[in-house]
């Protein structure tokens, strides 16, 4: 047995010395790895502020980091800590692997400005049946009858001296609104009643509050008289 390992081995290196291209290839795979290793080859900049390369290049070569340049773990630091003073990063990393050198730069997220409607307007026209007001200055009162695009609730409100001052209103407000129609059909029955009323629901929207209605012959036919109260609720700026 021992014999036939020692034969093994002086075959393998007899193998060796007689392909020196193996022994070549294994040292120049072994020194273009050291090379990738000691060197920065490429750099990437990644992450929501990765737009700003251009200022993120300056400040790893002014810590002494550049493309094709050596690298070294304490300029590597000393990048990353120049980076996170740029305005608005709020997260900065500088790694590298193998030959590629890793940069992200994260961004703090500005939240949009909200923005708010001025004053609430009735979307018909009815009956005020409630009006609660947080913010701002009513305009109506319940059992007040108002018209479409009406301003229900303003976005200002009195100082004890009298003074006007803007503001946004923040409020809610119900309306009863009267809705009628007439609907034809060919037949009298609670069936086509029941249809004439939903349709008229459909027509109207909101809330149905109380109904009428009638039927009269007319042209070979019946017409369905449908009158509607219906609750229309609005609201400014509640959420």
């Amino acid at each position: 047995v021992t014999k036939a390992k020692k034969e093994s081995f002086s075959r393998l290196l007899g193998a060796i010395v007689r392909r020196p291209g193996i022994i070549l290839g294994a040292v120049l795979f072994l020194i273009l790895s050291a090379i990738g290793n000691a060197f920065v080859l490429k750099i990437d900049i990644v992450g929501s502020a990765a737009y700003r390369r251009d200022q993120a290049e300056e400040y790893l070569s002014a810590a002494g980091i550049r493309q094709f340049g050596w690298y070294d773990t304490s300029a590597a630091d000393a990048a990353q800590s120049a980076l996170l003073s740029l305005p608005g990063v709020v997260f900065a990393t500088v790694e590298k692997k193998g030959p590629v050198l890793i940069v992200t730069l994260e961004e703090e997220e500005i939240a949009p400005t909200p923005s708010y409607e001025k004053n609430l307007l009735s979307p018909c026209a009815g009956e005020v049946e409630e009006v609660v007001v947080l913010r701002g200055t009513a305009l109506v009162k319940v059992g007040d009858t108002v018209e479409a695009g009406q301003e229900l609730v303003g976005g200002f409100y009195e100082t004890e001296s009298g003074e006007r001052k803007e503001t946004f209103a923040v409020a809610r407000c119900t309306l009863i609104k009267t809705h009628s129609a007439e609907y034809f059909s060919a037949q009298e029955s609670p069936e086509e009643l029941r249809r004439a009323v939903a349709a008229a629901c459909a027509e109207a929207g909101g809330e149905p509050v109380s109904s009428q209605t009638s039927v009269r012959e007319e042209k070979g036919g019946y017409i369905y008289t449908v009158t509607l109260r219906v609750r229309i609720s609005c609201a400014v700026n509640m959420g």
